[in-house]
């Protein structure tokens, strides 16, 4: 075979840095980075290159966000056996004196939603984690339905969104929903021309805040679960799974998976078992889990602690794969909990003592993108 009957297969160099060197973790990056001037550039500095990679996520790089009165901590969640890099504080804005974290509202891939107090006034702040510049948000009345959403005009150099706030009126028989909608683009609050009206009257049994995604915010109104499309301009609602699952609803979490973006709804029931929820590809919600493992938490994990109330489990939103993770509160520590259903074995991940609250629903951060290795 001579030379000229040689094929070589060439991938293009939009395809190897956008759809291919995103895929893999932090480690193995950092030794292309060396590779060339302009790979180096790609891998540290490109938001193009950044927003393509907090798609692709593993769990070794993820990590769950505490809120703190002075700062905000990222704990990663150590897998057995695989490397995880913490998060370098300074990601996270360091605050002029006198102004403190209220409240972590939303974190959609590096875009960080939090409400700050200074002198008993609130100002709300989308902070931007890869570029590390941060905008103050127009004021509104109530923060506990803002959601966050990416703003599908993003580009490779600017990192727009769209803030969602579900504003609600309440009548006898119905309630109706209007959304107030503000642009990154424009700065300032506009009122949506859609609303949604709905004649049942609702039970609250999940989260205060909602679930921001990239594209679409939910809110949760048991029984329904409401939505708004940021790309697309459109909302409509649709039902949670049924809640009579025999021990009744004490609380729920909603969730998305890390890879597909697929729904999803953790519940603890009164009779302390946890099910997990689904959304089918065609419609409708799957029960994919039930899991009994309060009552079968190890002592090493607990020591002299008896989980003696229900209101002491606060689960963790559900993100796929074969993980659950809990909070077990008592006095004033937290210890966070790793289940594995493949295994049954119950890990203690770590425990937190003092004032720290958690407050952003889907409190799982892909700091892959982020983490940069000098």
């Amino acid at each position: 075979m001579t030379d000229r009957n040689i094929i070589v297969a060439k991938i293009s160099e939009d395809v190897l840095h956008y759809g291919i060197l995103p895929w893999l973790p932090c480690k193995c990056l950092s030794r292309f980075k060396s590779v060339s001037r302009k790979w180096n550039h790609l891998i540290s500095h490109d938001l193009g290159f950044m927003q393509k990679q907090s798609c692709h996520g593993s769990p070794v790089s993820f990590g769950f966000v505490y809120k703190r009165p002075h700062g905000i901590i990222l704990f990663p969640v150590d897998i057995p056996g695989e490397l995880n890099i913490c998060m370098p504080k300074s990601f996270f804005p360091t605050l002029p004196d006198g102004t403190i974290y209220n409240n972590i509202l939303a974190l959609v891939g590096h875009l960080l939603l939090v409400v700050l107090m200074k002198s008993n006034s609130k100002l709300y702040y989308v902070w931007n984690l890869a570029t590390k510049v941060g905008h103050t948000i127009p004021i509104i009345s109530d923060s506990q339905c803002l959601g966050l959403a990416l703003d599908a005009s993003t580009t490779t150099t600017t990192a727009g969104y769209k803030l969602v706030n579900l504003v609600l009126g309440r009548w006898a028989d119905s309630e109706e929903y209007l959304f107030h909608v503000c642009s990154s683009a424009t700065g300032r609050w506009t009122v949506s021309d859609h609303k949604l009206t709905i004649k049942d009257t609702l039970a609250f049994h999940g989260q205060i805040h909602p679930l921001s995604t990239k594209r679409v915010i939910y809110w949760d109104r048991t029984p329904y679960l409401l939505w708004f499309d940021v790309e697309k301009d459109v909302t409509g609602y649709m039902s949670l799974p049924t809640i009579n699952e025999g021990g009744g609803v004490h609380s729920q979490k909603l969730g998305v998976t890390y890879d597909e973006e697929i729904l999803t709804v953790i519940r603890l029931l009164t009779n302390r078992a946890i099910t997990i929820w689904m959304m089918a590809k065609e419609g409708g919600w799957v029960r994919k889990h039930q899991i009994h493992l309060i009552d079968n938490i190890p002592m090493k994990i607990l020591g002299d602690v008896y989980v003696s109330n229900i209101n002491q489990i606060h689960l963790l939103s559900f993100h796929g794969g074969d993980r659950v993770y809990l909070h077990i509160r008592f006095d004033n520590t937290l210890i966070l909990c790793c289940y594995n259903m493949t295994t049954g074995e119950i890990t203690k991940i770590n425990q937190f003592v003092g004032l720290l609250q958690v407050s952003c629903p889907s409190m799982l951060l892909n700091h892959n993108s982020l983490v940069r290795s000098n």
